[in-house]
């Protein structure tokens, strides 16, 4: 079927090496296939992005909403075998009906006994005296990103959003087009939940950085699995860079949790999921001696500012996890034990 395209991602360079030794790649290339780059890419809309109103097979792990880089997409995770029958098809096809339907015998895929290693083009690091003077060369579009500043004693912010359940990393930090602002934080940021943002209203980025320039941190409250999906650090760097200080959710994601911590954003936990429901954006909260209980307790008492209520908040971390807290994120944290 002409309207139909097809690419193949390998995993790595030397999984296309493979498949160039034992001729699979001159068999995929004659057959009509593209061959991407060995790297993040279509997953997360870096290329191949389907065209508007099409329906796309995919056969990586995410397909949320707007990640392949369309807006309205239609993607569908499937495993290779029905991806490559449906090629042939021009439909989504079970590989399973092939005999039948074209009169090819369904294949036995056999697995390589090992997989090549090829570590030829990594590149030893340096001795610490040339690493001391080494030059780094940063692009226009390359700006280092300023670090956490210290958590407060007392912490007072402002609720800047109030999002619902599975709220994932690509709704944070929208990947597709905006990724290619990655190594340029204070651009990037200006995209940080730009899926809520409103036609005529102040961007989330905009309202977060006038509480900033105020001395007012932000403060992120949600529901059930919040910071799912991909492992994305820039989720909790940029709204670091915002002025972002604490998530307080139902429930956090196990390693969006630990890239809030490196970033000195405070996780919070609601021990009574109901008071979820009493927390409104613009709400102004406060939580005394923040630093003591990070220091030794495993729960915080968060009060409105006007004296209307007051709930508790739990803080689950390790000992490891509240040094990094307290020291202003894992870089201060990391540089402090190497300075003794």
């Amino acid at each position: 079927d002409p309207m139909v395209e097809f690419a193949v991602a390998p995993g790595s360079r030397e999984v296309l090496n493979m498949l160039a030794g034992n001729g699979a790649l001159a068999d995929m290339i004659a057959a009509g296939a593209r061959i991407l780059e060995s790297a993040c890419g279509p997953c997360i809309g870096q290329g191949f992005s389907p065209a508007d109103g099409t329906v796309s097979l995919r056969t990586f792990n995410r397909n949320f909403a707007g990640r392949s880089g369309t807006k309205g997409d239609q993607v569908y995770l499937v495993s290779p075998e029905t991806a490559v029958a449906s090629v042939l098809t021009g439909k989504i096809t079970d590989p399973r009906d092939l005999p039948q339907l074209l009169g090819v015998e369904y294949p036995k895929i056999k697995m390589p006994k090992e997989f090549d290693i090829d570590d030829s083009m990594i590149e030893k690091p340096l001795d610490e005296a040339a690493a001391a003077t080494a030059q780094v060369i940063r692009g226009s579009t390359i700006v280092v990103p300023e670090a956490p500043t210290p958590l407060p004693a007392d912490l007072v912010g402002q609720v800047l959003l109030k999002c619902g359940d599975k709220i994932t990393t690509d709704h944070i930090m929208p990947a597709g087009t905006f990724l290619k602002l990655r190594s340029n934080v204070p651009e990037y940021a200006k995209v940080v939940f730009h899926c809520f943002n409103e036609a005529g209203k102040p961007t989330f980025a905009e309202r977060a950085l006038g509480l900033k320039a105020k001395g007012v941190g932000g403060i992120v409250v949600a529901g059930e699995s919040y910071g799912q999906g991909s492992s994305r650090e820039h989720a909790a760097l940029c709204p670091m860079y915002l002025g972002v200080r604490a998530v307080i959710a139902r429930s956090i994601e196990r390693i969006h949790r630990a890239n809030l911590i490196n970033f000195c954003i405070v996780p919070i936990r609601f021990a009574n999921a109901a008071d979820y429901d009493r927390l409104q954006v613009g709400d102004e909260l406060r939580i005394d001696d923040l630093h003591g209980a990070i220091r030794g307790s495993e729960q915080v008492t968060i009060r409105k500012s006007d004296g209307s209520f007051e709930f508790v908040g739990r803080l689950e971390l390790s000992s490891r996890d509240r040094d990094i807290l307290l020291a202003g994120g894992l870089l201060s944290h990391t540089r402090g034990k190497a300075h003794g």
